[in-house]
């Protein structure tokens, strides 16, 4: 398994004296080139369960275990740098930087990777010729639909060519025929590049795309593929 949450527990102090409980004994896992939808309404815990399986926040108990490696013994550096050249990101709202265009969008987590701009640029185009936007790439995020935009940060979410991409919600702000193109992209690019996927959404349609389907409810979570 290329990603696996073990007896994930997560919480939050809610005041002075109480404790609010998201995560309760949460177990999950993603071999490479598999499809996994978390599913379940609004506020159960997807976006908390996605943070964790991304290195963006550590459980209260429990562990996040990358490609059999526990991370819980990694240091700040090493999971940031674990993030950034094996992790893929794509959220709900796109973060697209509104003052560079869609082609400099995608190249920007390449450059931060140190990869010379010249190399970024022409991996940048390669995607949003793969995303359908390559006649797109000069235009500002502004002058974009909200499906476009989307796909910009679908490319830009594949430029580090990750193992792993994470998508929390990203059809959540789109129309139904937007939103079912959009994940049809999704799946086509993690199947050809070989990704697994975890695809937090609370549209059981698009959910059941998967190869798996998790229902996440009152801090616990089941299998319901073919359910």
């Amino acid at each position: 398994m290329i990603l696996e949450a073990v007896n994930i527990k997560k919480g939050y102090p809610e005041g002075e004296s109480r404790w609010l409980s998201v995560l309760d004994g949460v177990s999950i896992s993603v071999g490479r080139g598999q499809i996994v939808a978390v599913t379940g309404e609004s506020g159960v815990g997807k976006s908390t369960l996605l943070h964790l399986l991304g290195l963006l926040d550590t459980p209260n108990k429990g562990n996040v275990l990358f490609d059999g490696r526990e991370t819980s013994m990694l240091t700040e550096s090493q999971r940031a740098k674990l993030r950034g050249s094996e992790i893929g990101f794509v959220f709900q709202f796109h973060h697209l930087l509104p003052e560079f265009s869609a082609l400099e969008n995608v190249a920007i987590p390449a450059r931060l990777a140190g990869i010379p701009e010249s190399k970024a640029l022409v991996q940048a185009e390669e995607l949003l010729s793969k995303v359908n936007l390559i006649d797109r790439s000069d235009h500002l995020p502004n002058t974009l639909s909200g499906g476009e935009q989307q796909r910009v940060a679908l490319a830009r979410a594949l430029i580090c060519n990750p193992s792993v991409l994470l998508a929390d919600e990203p059809t959540g702000n789109l129309d139904m025929k937007s939103a079912e193109h959009l994940t049809e992209l999704l799946f086509s690019l993690a199947k050809e590049n070989g990704l697994a996927v975890v695809l937090a959404t609370h549209n059981r349609k698009l959910a059941s795309k998967a190869d798996r389907v998790f229902l996440l409810e009152s801090g616990g979570i089941k299998d319901i593929t073919g359910g």
